[in-house]
């Protein structure tokens, strides 16, 4: 099967994509959990950095995904260029405020020791 990207305004074709095999699909799920068996483990200062240097990325490339994004949803350049500057907000915000989110909290109760902690749980994908 094939899968087509539509210009909606223009109704063209911007290009044509083969799917995925069921082999090649089993293929890269597996190598992404081999990936989050090592990603669990790294510090939050690279993940931090990591984070950032992705919103960097995406604002470097506003001009062409931007245009993209216009191709693809129809969306007017201005809303394009926002959605990446959105995406970019999201990918600083994570970074300066993931180990935060996730500390260990000791909470008080009738037990010895009550904690709320967060644990690795697979690859996550997010679709902004």
């Amino acid at each position: 099967m094939t899968l087509t990207s539509v210009n909606p305004y223009t109704n063209t074709i911007i290009k044509e994509f083969k799917e995925h095999s069921e082999a090649e699909i089993e293929k890269r799920l597996q190598r992404s959990k081999e990936s989050f068996k090592k990603w669990k483990n790294t510090s939050f200062e690279n993940r931090e950095a990591l984070m950032l240097k992705v919103a960097q990325l995406l604002l470097d490339g506003t001009n062409t995904l931007s245009k993209t994004i216009s191709n693809e949803m129809g969306k007017p350049i201005k809303e394009s260029r926002a959605e990446i500057e959105k995406c970019a907000w999201v990918c600083k915000y994570y970074a300066e405020n993931a180990q935060t989110f996730l500390k260990q909290e000791t909470k008080a109760t009738d037990a010895d020791l009550s904690y709320i902690t967060y644990e690795p749980l697979g690859t996550i994908l997010g679709i902004i």
